[in-house]
């Protein structure tokens, strides 16, 4: 059966550049402040380790249109097609990242509670298209926190979103519903040996 895993980076830095005292403050432009927990950064000597990797061991980086064929059209990974990532500028690297719908404004949370969790359906579209403005696959989206409810599930559906990605971590396969994807964190600190296991399923997070 096939099956692949989805990696989760949040925020890449050198070890030289992180507070090491506690998370990164983050500013958007909706006057929402927030702490990135420390967790979530990734050394970029890792991050460089764990591509090389991949690259090593031969595994295939999947297009997202790619999965959308697998879930709808039952079509099969080719072995044939596979790119390296980097990361840098959003415009500059369009050619090697493909950029899906994470909200226009509902990434912020209180006490535990995300602002996509508390809008209507209303305010939920009028947000989804507004960031589709900015990005080519208009039909994937990932929540914001990894956080949804039914109803975001539905409005997805209203919307013709092809698949949607949570932060529950594990593989997918064929029998995995296409708009609760499973996605592996990649985690500060992590060594090689860390990220081996989220390939093969080994580690909890």
């Amino acid at each position: 059966m096939h099956k692949f895993n989805v990696l989760m980076y949040h925020e890449l830095i050198k070890e030289k550049d992180l507070n090491k005292d506690e998370g990164s403050q983050i500013n958007v432009k909706q006057n929402y402040q927030d702490k990135l927990p420390r967790g979530l950064f990734v050394y970029l000597k890792e991050f460089k380790k764990q591509m090389n990797y991949l690259y090593q061991a031969g595994y295939k980086t999947l297009k997202l249109q790619d999965i959308i064929d697998f879930y709808y059209q039952k079509k099969s990974y080719s072995p044939l097609e596979s790119r390296c990532l980097s990361k840098n500028e959003l415009k500059s690297m369009k050619d090697v990242f493909e950029y899906a719908n994470h909200s226009a404004g509902l990434h912020k949370r209180n006490n535990n509670l995300t602002d996509l969790e508390k809008v209507g359906k209303k305010e939920f579209i009028d947000d989804t298209r507004k960031c589709e403005k900015y990005i080519d696959s208009k039909n994937v989206y990932a929540f914001p926190f990894g956080k949804y409810t039914e109803n975001t599930i539905e409005n997805l559906k209203e919307l013709n979103y092809k698949l949607a990605f949570t932060t529950t971590p594990g593989a997918n396969n064929i029998n995995t519903y296409p708009l609760e994807l499973k996605r592996n964190a990649v985690l500060l600190n992590y060594q090689l040996k860390d990220f081996k296991k989220i390939l093969t399923n080994q580690i909890k997070q």
